[in-house]
């Protein structure tokens, strides 16, 4: 145990306690050389308790988020671990809630997004995330500036997978398969519930007497309060699966309310023609008389028509509410499956991989035509083609009960897949077995015959092929997103640089129709993005002000994935990258930060901010992003040029 006024490690002199609990106490500590304070966490550490309790002490110095303390050390003696971070001035949240009860609304939401962007930065920091296990208000300061910052690291762990030995985390916050074991990041999940269920009511969640937050005030948002119960489900599966879920909920909390519901599904009730209360009580607006008298069947069917139905429309979390929703009326397979196209459609293609696999696994499914299709379908989206032909070619041998719509894009993406492997021939094959088994569907053969010749770089036949395509189906995006493609493909090629435009503005008008007839089409949207971005990169080289709207036109492309949901690093990326174009540079260091915040070990994302730091001459700072960029080693021709400017940095004195 440290002392108040003693010198620990040579250099901190302790000045006081401040505070303890049952893992142990933390210090206020001063550097005696350069007279900084620091904050001292104190860890009992036994001998023979369980390893693995603490994050490796070189991850946790990593660290790099303004929320977060900077973890200079971690030193460890035989019955004591001392962390040493940076020291918060402000107030400890438990003890501002024991003065104030309760804190409203506005405030508890800033907070709450400021927790939540912590969370998303740690669950996706590589090679492992870090779950923080001990969400509470007592490791919460309140800063000077009303800021949030997230202490004591001192039970959280790296998320390998499977379970963790030992039941640690705070009673009334802990999630229950905590006490098991078991952490993944729906265990901070709860703990965030559980911690701004308590900012917002001044009392504690008890899971043996759930209240809701409007039965404690009717006055909060039905925003806030659909959010935290949904983060306080007992079940891990019925929570947020993500942080990044959570944080989108949150930073566009206000679609909760009752009067934007409605609007919404005004045209849901247009498009399934269903009474108005009824689909209200599928949005848990309310459950009428008429709901109640409907048999189970009936409920099922509307559920599961509104979840496709609000899934089309980018409403994606409602979507998948009304999916689980019909669980409690029928348990059918095809529950999962629409769950798994819902992620499909969201781009998280990973997560419908695993949602699958773990449904396979337990017996909720079967691994039929229907699951190979889906399966095949996340693969191939992940660029996996051997695989993605593995279960294209497993479904269309056992295609008994498959919809034709999903035969032909089967055989399509197998064709595809081999392509895309290199292997023209047995693309060959598969429009053959096409042809010999289902007949008329020259449409998807005259689009596989063009996936062929653009690989062998043959554009002129390929361009004739997806044309025939689309003339058999021309309101198959896929096909419009192909011919797309292959026109960028053609403007690398080009000679001049009005040939190059020409097929620039063919892919960006035929990316547009695909918009139209999907406008929630996430790849659709994002290569209308890209195309107008390449495009006016073109005008700007040539000094022509029209690349200025085609850089609007990208930038609202872009800020609309963000909208639907789609939170990643790149969508960041580009948006950064935009109004960099744009001359709009504080907004594009924004973009920046949030991109690094959300994928740091990201080579491409580094080296791009490090060049945007040398153009604004903060040579510090460049280099550091360049450096990473060589370290991380993923892009010989980027690591090449960020070993160049390197140099240049030093050889003019700059760092």
């Amino acid at each position: 145990m440290l002392k108040t006024g003693e010198i620990a490690f040579g250099k901190y002199r302790i000045l006081q306690l401040l505070g303890k609990g049952g893992m142990g106490r933390v210090y206020l500590a001063e550097n005696v050389n350069v007279g900084n304070k620091w904050a001292i966490k104190e860890i009992e550490h036994r001998p023979g308790s369980p390893s693995g309790l603490l994050v490796e002490p070189e991850i946790l110095k990593r660290l790099n988020h303004p929320n977060l303390p900077r973890i200079v050390d971690v030193i460890k003696s035989d019955t004591r671990i001392y962390i040493i971070e940076d020291y918060f001035e402000g107030q400890n949240l438990q003890k501002l809630l024991e003065i104030r009860k309760a804190v409203n609304e506005e405030t508890a939401v800033k907070w709450a997004r400021q927790l939540a962007g912590i969370l998303v930065y740690l669950h996706n920091l590589k090679p492992a995330p870090i779950i923080y296990s001990d969400l509470k208000p007592g490791n919460i300061i309140i800063d000077k500036n009303e800021d949030l910052k997230l202490v004591d690291f001192g039970i959280s762990r790296e998320s390998r997978g499977g379970s963790s030995q030992g039941g640690f985390g705070s009673k009334g916050y802990a999630a229950p398969e905590q006490y098991r074991g078991i952490y993944d990041e729906r265990t901070d999940i709860y703990g965030f519930g559980a911690t701004f269920y308590h900012v917002l009511t001044g009392r504690r969640y008890d899971p043996a007497n759930p209240v809701k937050l409007r039965e404690v005030n009717k006055y909060f948002s039905e925003g806030i309060d659909y959010i935290i119960h949904k983060c306080l489900e007992q079940a891990p599966e019925r929570r947020y699966q993500s942080a990044s879920a959570l944080y989108h909920d949150l930073r566009f909390i206000d679609r909760f309310s009752r009067e934007y519901k409605i609007g919404k599904l005004r045209r849901v009730l247009a498009a399934l023609g269903i009474a108005a209360m009824m689909l209200l009580g599928i949005a848990s607006i309310g459950k009428g008389v008429e709901e109640r008298e409907l048999t189970s069947t009936k409920l099922y069917q509307q559920r599961i028509d509104a979840g496709i139905s609000l899934a089309e429309r980018g409403e994606y979390t409602q979507a998948e509410d009304s999916f689980l929703e019909a669980l409690k009326y029928k348990n059918e397979p095809e529950v999962y499956h629409n769950l798994a196209r819902l992620y499909l459609r969201e781009n998280r293609a990973s997560k419908a991989i695993e949602f699958l696999e773990e449904k396979i696994r337990t017996g909720v499914i079967k691994d039929d035509a229907a699951t190979s299709y889906l399966l095949g379908s996340a693969y191939f989206a992940l660029n996996d083609y051997a695989r993605a032909a593995l279960y294209f070619d497993r479904c269309i041998q056992d295609s008994q009960g498959l919809p034709g719509e999903d035969y032909e894009a089967a055989v399509r993406d197998l064709g595809v897949s081999y392509c895309r492997m290199g292997d023209f021939s047995k693309a060959r094959e598969v429009l053959n077995t096409l042809e010999a088994s289902k007949g008329s569907t020259t449409h998807v053969t005259s689009y596989v015959l063009g996936e062929v010749e653009m690989a062998q770089k043959n554009y002129s036949r390929a361009l004739a092929y997806f044309e025939r395509a689309q003339k058999g189906d021309s309101t198959n995006i896929e096909y419009k997103l192909g011919t797309a493609r292959l026109y960028e493909a053609m403007s690398t090629q080009a000679a001049s640089q009005a040939e190059k435009v020409e097929y620039l503005k063919r892919a960006v008008a035929t990316v547009k129709a695909a918009q139209e007839i999907d406008p929630y089409h996430i790849q659709a949207i994002s290569d209308y993005g890209k195309y107008c971005f390449e495009l006016g990169q073109l005008y700007q080289s040539s000094g022509e002000e029209t690349s200025v709207p085609l850089f609007q036109q990208a930038l609202l492309a872009f800020n609309k994935l963000v909208d639907i949901g789609i939170v990643d690093g790149n969508t960041y990326l580009n948006i950064a990258m935009i109004h960099d174009k744009l001359g709009n540079y504080a907004a594009a260091e924004q973009a920046f930060q949030e991109a690094l915040r959300l994928d740091e070990g990201d080579s491409h994302t580094n080296f791009v901010y490090g060049l945007f730091k040398l153009k604004h001459k903060q040579y510090e700072t460049a280099y550091k992003y360049l450096q990473k960029t060589v370290d991380l080693n993923k892009d010989s021709y980027e690591v090449s040029v960020a070993r160049a400017r390197i140099a240049e940095l030093r050889e003019k004195g700059w760092i």
